[in-house]
Parts: structure tokens; sequence; C-alpha cells
């Protein structure tokens, strides 16, 4: 999903939602598929890609200890000059066990 907010003499600020199904292989993800350069640059006053990438790094989180689908990411944020908006506090939480995540 994405949405583009501009107020009257200002640019426009994207704002785009992510969620990558983990069900499929990374290579046959929507997300992949997608022309990130098109969708970034047209958010001429920024853009804010946030959601749930199903990526781990550790450029999202220093405690993780086992890196799985973050480097097509790593390659976008690079690409585009983007930086991570995260404070290394847990992005989730396991809710159906009661364990933190």
């Amino acid at each position: 999903m994405v949405v583009d907010i501009k107020r009257r003499g200002e640019k426009i600020i994207r704002i785009v939602n992510i969620h990558v199904e983990r069900t499929r292989e990374p290579r046959d993800r929507p997300a992949r598929r997608l022309s990130w350069q098109e969708i970034i640059r047209h958010g001429g006053g920024g853009t804010v890609l946030a959601g749930d990438f199903n990526a781990h790094s550790q450029r999202c989180d220093p405690r993780c200890t086992e890196r799985r689908d973050a480097a097509y990411w790593d390659d976008i944020t690079d690409e585009h000059g983007l930086v991570l908006g995260n404070d290394d506090r847990p992005t989730h939480n396991w809710t159906r066990n009661e364990s933190e995540g």
C-alpha cells in the first residue's frame, strides 16, 4: 500500500507499507518484483518504507544471530540512501505463546 502526502507548497512524502510473505520463496515474493527505484524516487520529499519485511539483519537488530532474507533489503537501503529508523528494541513480540520475540 502506498500513500502520498502533500501539503500546499511542499513536496510529496511517500509512505509505503510492506508485508513480505515469509511462506513464499524469497525470489518469488511480490515485493521483489516491484521497481523500488520508481517507488522511492517518486516521493520527492522523502519516502518511508515501513512494515513487516520478514528479514532478519544485524542492521535492524544488533542481537540478531541468524541472518535471514536480509541481503535484498540491505541492498535496497544502500542503493537508495535510506536510513533505518529503529532504536535497537525488538520490533515484534510473540503473542501466541506469550514469550517475547
